[in-house]
């Protein structure tokens, strides 16, 4: 099953990261503009955090079935 969120609710979260100082967000000079988010240094501390949540979550996916 498949989630997906909103693009306000996406937008309020990554506007929340980037004043934590998580994200870092670009406007690109395209027509219409494009906004590019990069993660911080401080971002980048956190995906060793992430990658072992992903992992749990493959492993519940995987016994689920």
């Amino acid at each position: 099953r498949q989630m997906c969120i909103r693009d306000r609710v996406l937008t309020a979260r990554l506007r929340r990261m980037e004043a934590q100082g998580i994200v870092r967000r670009e406007v690109l000079p395209t027509s219409p503009p494009t906004v590019e988010y990069s993660l911080t240094d401080l971002g980048r501390e956190l995906q060793p955090a992430i990658d072992a949540i992903v992992a749990v979550g493959n492993r519940l996916k995987t016994r689920e079935r």
